[in-house]
């Protein structure tokens, strides 16, 4: 019955322990004692530089909000009741119901980036309902320690924007030439597309794929009040 497996899920989610994420890999540089750059370093092979809120262009954090999470500046603090019912739904059926918010995709992607195996990334997105209770509880976690453009800044610099691209600095640099603090428009369109199913949507591979879902942000941004 509905009200054994929300019972249940209440359960799990307020005693399950929680590892903290780590620190995500991120570009380091060696200077010498006049400041000149050695050497850089990328750990683990990975191609990520962080930038803040300034350094990412107003249109693309609007463009990443309208078509991932809406509601995302509006349903504030987590939401306990919606977040049972999705797991009843999840622990009734064979697979895990029901989409990510943005602190979710961020507790996601920050898991993949901070595991060096290819058995622990695989984890990080299983679907399973223990891995997705573990992901809600750190996502609870993680909106209760950060403002809501610290979460939506996090969230931009560990997405994967397909060919080894993470984080939007790279991505914008890698597709338009670009930081990401200039990006047009349609430019930040394209790239929040993207992240939702980055082989699909490859503009490089799948470039009528990435278009029509250019569309459908420059759509939602529309329906949402980001753009007229």
């Amino acid at each position: 019955p509905a009200g054994v497996s929300i019972r249940d899920a209440t359960k799990t989610f307020n005693t399950l322990p929680v590892n903290g994420l780590g620190e995500v890999p991120a570009r380091s540089v060696l200077l010498d004692s006049s400041g000149h750059l050695l050497a850089t370093y990328y750990p683990h092979d990975i191609f990520r530089i962080p930038v803040t809120w300034n350094q990412i262009a107003p249109v693309m954090r609007d463009a990443i909000v309208a078509i991932e999470d809406y509601r995302f500046w509006h349903h504030g603090a987590f939401d306990l009741h919606g977040t049972l019912r999705a797991l009843s739904s999840t622990l009734s059926s064979s697979q895990v119901q029901g989409g990510s918010d943005l602190a979710q995709q961020y507790v996601k992607n920050a898991c993949i980036l901070t595991h060096t195996s290819q058995a622990e990334k695989l984890r990080c997105s299983e679907f399973s309902p223990v891995r997705k209770i573990t992901e809600l509880r750190a996502a609870a976690n993680i909106e209760r320690s950060m403002t809501r453009a610290q979460l939506l800044v996090a969230y931009l610099n560990v997405a994967y924007f397909y060919h080894q691209a993470y984080g939007i600095k790279v991505a914008s640099e890698y597709y338009f030439s670009e930081p990401p603090s200039k990006l047009t428009l349609t430019q930040a369109a394209l790239l929040a597309g993207i992240v939702e199913s980055p082989t699909q949507y490859d503009p490089v591979a799948n470039p009528q794929n990435a278009l029509a879902r250019r569309a459908q942000v420059l759509t939602a941004m529309a329906e949402h009040g980001y753009i007229s």
